[in-house]
């Protein structure tokens, strides 16, 4: 009893999958897990754990702090090229200091899925985002990403966009 009391007073910084017990993004609504459950961030993938103390060299080696502000960059050139594009809605935060290296949208003429699915095709890695029926795209940088990777994303959206 005293673990769940002391797990109840942790404020949750960030959410991934299975941290809810339910939710609605109509009502505003999010329910978390009753269990420590709600903690867990993102689906497990047992891979990473064993990779892990390479990773942590690899990111060392270059700088963490260096990586956050190259993954930024990217994510921020590639947030105001995409607010500029007609039928695009950025769903992630105007606020730029809410915002991360990822970034999510959605587009009123063209479902989800065929947005991801014409990206997949032009060898462009996306998430679709179908929780809480967003029904939108996610695109996250990273440290093997760079500029032209931004131009080829963008410049494949605009095509869309006009079609």
């Amino acid at each position: 009893m005293l673990r769940r009391k002391i797990s109840n007073s942790f404020n949750l910084l960030q959410l991934g999958g299975y941290s809810d017990a339910g939710y609605s993004v109509e009502k505003n609504e999010l329910k978390f897990q009753p269990s420590a459950q709600r903690f867990e961030y993102g689906t497990q993938n047992p891979a990473l754990f064993f990779g892990l103390e390479t990773a942590i060299d690899f990111l060392n080696a270059i700088g963490i702090d260096k990586v956050w502000e190259h993954d930024r960059a990217l994510a921020e050139a590639f947030y105001q090229e995409l607010i500029k594009i007609a039928n695009v809605e950025v769903l992630s935060p105007e606020e730029e200091n809410f915002r991360t290296a990822m970034i999510t949208f959605r587009m009123k003429n063209i479902t989800y899925d065929k947005i991801v699915s014409y990206l997949m095709e032009k060898r462009i890695r996306v998430r679709p985002v179908t929780e809480g029926n967003l029904m939108a795209v996610r695109v996250s940088f990273h440290v093997y990403n760079n500029e032209m990777d931004v131009a080829k994303i963008l410049s494949e959206i605009k095509n869309l966009a006009q079609s």
